[in-house]
């Protein structure tokens, strides 16, 4: 299972895609066909948090890539002695940390099929 990726086939009629996993920010949402990476607007727009949009439907039989990647060399929340604690900011600080392990938790389910394959001689 995994928690921030999804891949598609494309079929060259379908231009509305899911995407089931949560985010922070549309900006930590990287699209691509056919492992290229798609820009904004250009190739793809947002509908909703859930659906993408493409200007052109991928054809038949490109993948179609949602990979989120949280931002991990910053924190999104600063805290401040003697501030208001507010419960979206814990709730944000506490999604760029479940996400982060999520996506590594990810890399490392696809490396672990990438090493037993090597091992099986594949």
């Amino acid at each position: 299972m995994s928690y921030a990726q999804v891949t598609y086939t494309g079929n060259g009629s379908t231009t509305d895609f899911t995407v089931p996993f949560t985010f922070i920010n549309r900006t930590h949402v990287a699209v691509k066909v056919d492992s290229v990476v798609q820009t904004l607007t250009t190739h793809y727009s947002w509908l909703t948090d859930g659906t993408i949009q493409f200007v052109t439907a991928p054809a038949s039989p490109l993948s179609i890539q949602f990979i989120r990647t949280t931002p991990i060399t910053a924190r999104l929340v600063d805290f401040q002695d003697a501030a208001i604690l507010t419960e979206s900011d814990l709730d944000l600080n506490t999604d760029q940390m479940l996400y982060s392990v999520q996506e590594s938790a990810d890399d490392f389910a696809d490396l672990s099929v990438t090493t037993a394959n090597i091992a099986d001689g594949a």
